[in-house]
């Protein structure tokens, strides 16, 4: 079962302006390539660049000016593009890969279980290998319910190394992937129909290969194997009719530069006439070895003869491919492969790619990554469209069908719990809107309703007839003011008796009053402060001494309680003798109010 592609990953390119671009980076021994994809329809991505730039002499990826030379390299390609996804490729020689079929369980306990079931056909250390899956489907066949996951490791310095020389040349990977994916994912989007069923795949490489067995696109089993272009070479160096070629005066001459630390990158000296042997058979090896064979001796001979020289090596090579093909079909499926497929610098020769298909027996497929491109567009060669195979599958990823071992299923656990919780956020931010969208509707029915009576109430206002007319209001007020100017007339004629009134009532019978005077100035409209209104009283008090005084404060604190006066203030106080008794005299102020 083919992973479906993610519809918020879609539905979030759709309502950008600009398409992403996506940039595919293939590192190899030698050189750099480089496409440039954009999304057209659904899972179809649709080539607008591509380059290849081969490394200046000395360089590798391992060197310290490498990581310039690939800011260069990048800023050149991609140009003005902001919105750009770049997926890197790494050495897939280290790659381990199992199918297995665990227990239907629950979705978050797969994790757990495919851990579990991986580790104990193969152990492995979490802090040397990242670890990861990817389900590809239930299987309904057996007794019980299983899920067929393909599970890998691979080791956490490749991807290291990979990150960080991103990293120093100033851009930031989305993706790091390797060739059998790589290949899987071209299988998902550009060759969908053609790899139905069972195919292998092929790839010979410098000096080990890999062999690649997918089921309706989708990587059944990984296996790479100690054979390859190497193993040809030594083929032709014990060969007897090598011993005639000698080797030209210029292989013959001494360098005392240092050599550069390339591994697998460059032929030794010893290899130099074998590798251009073996150029006679497929000739874009010279450009890989030596920029466009540069330096590299020349030899003459016949294809055929150099075919007979690497045949053990060829046949070799086909009894491994037949022992993993025998293996996947008594482990995993019982059908025989439909389709092979052959890649690598020595399959430029068609002789080679016939021979090995002729012996296992399997029909040979074309798969090239420039099929249903603008002719313009594709690199001169077949062969040099087929190299281009793993930048391709690079630039037509995305975390949803290709394993990213940036990616990983913990990276996958914590978006999913991230996009659940932002769908609660978003659901109850939804509810909200919903319920201040009911209550606005509300309001506005009210605000209507309201509407509504207030147009009654002025109707019924504007029939309404007063039983009082203006003129009516006016002569009644016009009492009122004078009613009120006569009762303040009153108030201020009796106001001194009133005040005499009250301050007899509250004096007590031991307090006799000598003197009372009434300070009422009149008050007018132009002055700025009102004038105080005054009452001094003087007085003396009979008894005992020690109560003269309190006797005193307890009739100021009478007085400040009195709704007549305020602020009692004793201006003057003495003892003095009355006849043959002592007595208090006192004199005091109060405001009156």
């Amino acid at each position: 079962m083919v992973p479906s592609p993610d519809w918020r990953d879609r539905l979030r390119d759709t309502l950008k302006f600009n398409k992403p671009t996506f940039i595919g980076v293939d590192i190899g021994y030698t050189d750099v390539r480089l496409v440039k994809t954009v999304q057209s329809s659904g899972n179809h991505y649709q080539i607008i660049d591509h380059r290849h730039v081969p490394f200046e002499t000395g360089l590798d990826p391992q060197h310290l000016l490498f990581p310039q030379f690939l800011r260069n390299t990048l800023t050149r390609f991609i140009g003005a593009a902001d919105n750009v996804s770049i997926w890197a490729t790494v050495s897939s020689a280290r790659l381990d890969t199992r199918l297995l079929h665990i227990p239907k369980v629950a979705r978050r306990q797969i994790p757990n279980a495919v851990t579990w079931a991986y580790k104990r056909k193969t152990p492995f250390n979490e802090k040397d290998r990242l670890f990861d899956f990817e389900v590809l489907g239930e299987i309904t066949e057996t007794e019980t319910p299983q899920i067929e996951v393909l599970a890998y490791t691979i080791p956490r310095t490749d991807i290291d190394a990979i990150t960080a020389a991103f990293t120093r040349a100033g851009y930031t990977l989305d993706g790091v992937s390797t060739y059998p994916f790589l290949l899987q994912n071209l299988m998902r989007t550009r060759w969908k129909i053609l790899c139905q069923g069972n195919l292998c795949a092929l790839y010979i490489g410098r000096n080990w290969s890999r062999i690649d067995i997918f089921k309706n696109g989708n990587l059944m089993l990984s296996r790479g194997i100690r054979a390859g272009m190497s193993s040809m070479l030594e083929e032709i160096k014990a060969d007897p009719r090598m011993a005639a070629e000698k080797m030209p005066p210029a292989a013959l001459e001494m360098d005392f530069s240092p050599p550069p630390s390339r591994p697998e990158s460059a032929h030794e000296p010893s290899d130099a006439l074998p590798t251009a042997t073996l150029a006679c058979l497929a000739p874009g090896i010279l450009t890989v070895a030596g920029k466009k064979g540069d330096g590299l001796p020349s030899a003459e001979f016949d294809p055929e003869d150099v075919f007979d020289m690497i045949r053990p090596a060829l046949d070799r090579l086909v009894r491994q491919v037949e022992r993993t093909i025998g293996h996947y079909a008594i482990n995993f499926e019982h059908h025989e492969i439909d389709r092979l497929c052959v890649s690598g610098m020595i399959c430029e020769s068609d002789r080679v790619r016939n021979y090995i298909a002729e012996q296992l027996g399997i029909p040979l497929l074309e798969l090239n990554p420039f099929d249903n491109e603008s002719p313009a567009d594709r690199p001169d060669s077949t062969q040099e469209q087929l190299t281009y195979i793993p930048a391709v599958g690079l630039a037509s990823s995305g975390n949803s069908r290709t394993p990213n071992f940036l990616h990983t299923h913990q990276d996958r656990s914590k978006r999913e719990k991230r996009q659940i919780f932002n769908c609660f956020v978003f659901g109850v931010f939804l509810l909200t809107m919903v319920g201040f969208l009911g209550y606005n509707g509300w309001q506005k029915q009210h605000l209507i309703a309201r509407h509504k009576q207030m147009l009654a109430l002025q109707q019924e206002l504007g029939q309404f007839t007063p039983l009082l007319k203006p003129e009516t209001v006016l002569v009644l007020a016009a009492k009122t003011k004078e009613a009120a100017n006569r009762l303040a007339q009153h108030s201020d004629k009796y106001k001194g008796v009133a005040l005499m009134a009250e301050l007899s009532r509250m004096t007590p019978a031991d307090i006799r009053m000598m003197q009372v005077t009434i300070q009422l100035p009149r008050s007018t409209d132009t002055a700025k402060e009102q004038p105080r209104q005054v009452l001094a009283i003087g007085g003396i008090i009979q008894g005992e001494r020690r109560n003269l005084e309190p006797a005193l404060a307890t009739y100021m604190v009478q007085l400040k309680e009195c709704p007549f006066f305020t602020m009692p203030r004793i201006v003057d106080k003495s003892f003095e003798m009355l006849g043959n008794r002592e007595v208090l005299r006192f004199t005091a102020e109060l405001e009156i109010i």
